[in-house]
């Protein structure tokens, strides 16, 4: 997948492959007297992309079933000055 350069390249300029990996923080924070729960994913990105959001989701379908979903999860970007 390619990426624009975000006012950083031309604008036709586009990035691709790894120059070095990229980290997330993961947080679930549950109320045990209702078993609700939330779960907050800070990645290092410029930004929560919906797309990337979308296919954490669909991972996270995978393997717990019902328990993460659209309202339950949150997606951010640490990069966002």
């Amino acid at each position: 997948i390619e990426q624009g350069m975000l006012g950083y390249g031309k604008p036709e300029q586009k990035a691709r492959g790894i120059l070095t990996r990229l980290y997330s923080r993961s947080f679930i924070i549950v109320d045990k007297k209702s078993n609700t729960r939330i779960l907050i994913v800070s990645a290092e990105i410029h930004s929560g992309y919906n797309l990337i959001r979308e296919e954490v989701l669909k991972k996270l379908k995978k393997k717990f079933g019902k328990i993460y979903n659209e309202e339950n999860f949150l997606f951010s970007g640490t990069h966002t000055h």
